[in-house]
């Protein structure tokens, strides 16, 4: 039984790697986005999440006695960014697209997602919504952001 579990766990950490996200993620609808503002692909999570979270801050809390996990988690509250510590050492940015990233970056809306039941209009308002965010972030230029905002007004 163990494990299946295992063996079921790890297929969907790699399904959720391969669109940006983790488990935890793809559960609250938040991705992880390259300094570039493109969405991250397996490789580029599994050096996030195993290489810099798993051993770099693993040897740390061994060391620190946790005090490296706790400061580099909390980094996020005073950062102006946002960006916890290994997201800092990435340079990687977690985004909250609850309609999906869709027109956001290069990744499909699949059917079954949040944006593909939504109604246009409301996904479009929350494509703005994450466009904003993504902007007032400094992922985007301001040329990009007002580009897909024209774009995704004319779908209103």
């Amino acid at each position: 039984m163990v494990l299946i579990l295992a063996v079921a766990y790890l297929t969907w950490a790699v399904a959720a790697a391969t669109r940006g996200q983790t488990p935890g993620k793809s559960l609250l609808n938040t991705y992880i986005l390259r300094e570039d503002g493109s969405v991250a692909g397996l490789g580029y999570v599994i050096v996030r999440e195993l290489v810099i979270k798993g051993i770099l801050f693993g040897v740390l809390i061994a060391i620190t006695l946790y005090i490296a996990w706790i400061v580099g988690a909390l980094w996020c509250i005073g950062d102006t960014s946002r960006q916890c510590l290994w997201d800092k050492i990435v340079g990687s940015r977690v985004v909250y697209a609850p309609y999906g990233i869709g027109q956001i970056s290069s990744l499909p809306v699949t059917v079954g997602s949040p944006s593909h039941e939504a109604a246009p209009a409301q996904r479009a308002a929350g494509n703005l919504e994450t466009l904003q965010d993504l902007h007032e972030r400094g992922l985007l230029t301001d040329e990009e952001y007002e580009k897909r905002r024209a774009r995704e007004l004319e779908r209103l």
